[in-house]
């Protein structure tokens, strides 16, 4: 068994869509990381690349290479799920919550929650998604979005 957290703070822009966990949101802002702006993702690859062993979700792929400029963090994370897959690897459980002041995505976790089952190829069921409008951790300003991952991974044998 390997854990690893992800932890991926963004601030709030003028961008109206948004992307959190594969989904697209029209929720009148969008957040500053990443090519699609998905922090959500982004935390869950930070804790499963951290579980493998290979650091940073970010720093696997070049992000300004023609490859990846324009790749979703869900493409990326598909990739990370095969490439852990083949290093013998699974995610058996991934725990994740996302805060803010005035987020108000309750009504899209479900489909969050499937969108990240599909992109890593696991049941929804081994996914807990948590979204909360009161920032639970200390941020920069109350313009700040925080996503947290743990995730489990386990030898496929």
């Amino acid at each position: 068994m390997r854990i690893g957290h992800g932890i991926v703070c963004a601030q709030r822009t003028q961008a109206t869509k948004l992307v959190l966990g594969g989904v697209y949101l029209e929720p009148g802002f969008g957040l500053a990381i990443m090519n699609d702006g998905d922090l959500l993702l982004a935390a869950v690859g930070d804790a499963l690349a951290g579980a493998a062993g290979l650091g940073n979700f970010v720093s696997l792929y070049d992000l300004t290479s023609p490859d990846f400029k324009h790749a979703s963090t869900r493409s990326l994370l598909q990739m990370l799920a095969t490439s852990l897959r083949g290093k013998g690897l699974r995610a058996v459980n991934l725990d994740i919550s996302l805060c803010g002041r005035d987020l108000t995505f309750n009504a899209y976790r479900d489909d969050m929650q499937a969108s990240i089952a599909d992109a890593l190829g696991i049941d929804a069921t081994r996914i807990n998604l948590k979204l909360s409008g009161a920032l639970l951790l200390p941020a920069r300003n109350d313009s700040d979005v925080l996503a947290l991952a743990t995730a489990l991974l386990d030898d496929e044998h």
